[in-house]
């Protein structure tokens, strides 16, 4: 299942959005800054700026950790971005939870929550 979540983060890091979209479950739902997106949402208004964003800024993502319980996983990992986003300097830690859910052998992102804090 990291291969899954470091294919979706390696997906918006080349700008594939298709690519990202192929790890994501039909019925996925994200959480960022407070709001709910559906999988909708998140393709057509938050993956473009994810996309921008990280084509501005490198992002060192620390080791992943993994729980499993049966056919669900959670995946936690933190990372620092350090630079420049529009002209404007960025510095702060994401931490990110994923729980993904095995289905006919495939592991797929259910869910992804972002927390960021500035530095």
């Amino acid at each position: 299942m990291t291969a899954v979540v470091e294919g979706f983060y390696q997906a918006i890091r080349t700008a594939d959005a298709a690519a990202a979209m192929r790890f994501i479950a039909p019925d996925a739902e994200f959480i960022e800054s407070g709001k709910l997106e559906t999988r909708e949402q998140y393709q057509t208004s938050h993956l473009p700026a994810d996309i921008d964003f990280e084509s501005q800024v490198a992002g060192k993502r620390g080791p992943m950790r993994v729980k499993i319980q049966g056919e669900t996983a959670w995946v936690i990992t933190m990372t620092e971005y350090v630079g420049s986003f529009e002209a404007s300097p960025v510095n702060f830690v994401s931490a990110q939870l994923a729980v993904l859910t095995r289905n006919d052998g495939s592991w797929r992102i259910r869910s992804i929550a972002w927390s960021s804090m500035q530095r």
